[in-house]
């Protein structure tokens, strides 16, 4: 009986640990302070966390916010194995390796992941963006819709979009981004979503609307016109639209 009581004295004393170990994480997180600061903050309390879950996981987190994937990906691997964060410590790693360039590698961490946990959209999501990354645009696609499936959001609409306009699915593309503009209208201000509409429209010889919709994006996101993507789809439509006047069409009449 002695024994119990010892192991529930010992495990009360590690759950209060780790709820101290938070406590301290989130009140320097919610400080009024630069990142670095609050990097070596939380670093400083390694004694007091002594390997904690959270603390670990949001020490790489803010090492991979300074851009430091190197030593995120660290965190992750001397977290061990993780049974609080699991999720957030997949896509922790998997995207600071795609940070690094490593995208078969983090497609490898989302695959072995959606296998425990196949009903993550984050998950999903993620694993199509490293699947784009290496131009395997069919599987992206199923990953992309997969996410839909699961959780509608603007992100997973757009990330489509992009995946359909490559491979030449304008129409399907366009759908998707009018889904992401019906779930949040700052679709308008978002320069993958509107660019690829706009060169969607181009292609399908619908100029006006093409060039109308540059200006919405402009209008909404005052950054675009500082936007290499942006300006590149402004001389891929002038360039569209003296082919098109060259072979007799009309630009400026909006098309059908």
């Amino acid at each position: 009986m002695k024994i119990i009581f010892a192991i529930l004295g010992l495990l009360a004393a590690a759950h209060a640990s780790a709820d101290t170990c938070r406590q301290q994480v989130d009140q320097v997180l919610k400080g009024n302070f630069s990142l670095a600061k609050k990097a070596s903050s939380i670093a400083a309390m390694e004694n007091t966390c002594n390997g904690n879950e959270y603390h670990l996981l949001v020490l790489g987190q803010l090492h991979a916010r300074a851009g430091e994937y190197g030593e995120a990906i660290a965190m992750v691997e001397g977290a061990g194995k993780v049974v609080e964060f699991p999720e957030e410590y997949a896509i922790l790693a998997a995207s600071s390796h795609g940070k690094l360039g490593r995208f078969d590698k983090a497609e490898t961490i989302m695959q072995r992941y959606l296998r425990a946990h196949p009903d993550s959209p984050r998950a999903h999501l993620l694993l199509g963006e490293m699947q784009l990354q290496q131009k395997k645009f069919d599987p992206a696609v199923r990953s992309f819709i997969a996410s839909i499936k699961l959780k509608p959001t603007p992100e997973a609409y757009i990330s489509t979009a992009r995946a359909l306009y490559i491979v030449d699915n304008c129409g399907e593309a366009i759908v998707a981004i009018e889904q992401a503009a019906s779930l949040d209208k700052a679709t308008y201000g978002n320069i993958d979503a509107m660019v690829v509409a706009s060169r969607c429209y181009a292609s399908q010889g619908k100029f006006v609307v093409a060039r109308n919709l540059l200006g919405v994006l402009a209008e909404n996101n005052p950054r675009a016109e500082q936007d290499q993507q942006f300006h590149q789809a402004i001389a891929m439509l002038e360039r569209d639209i003296r082919a098109a006047e060259a072979g007799g069409i009309d630009s400026s009449v909006p098309q059908d």
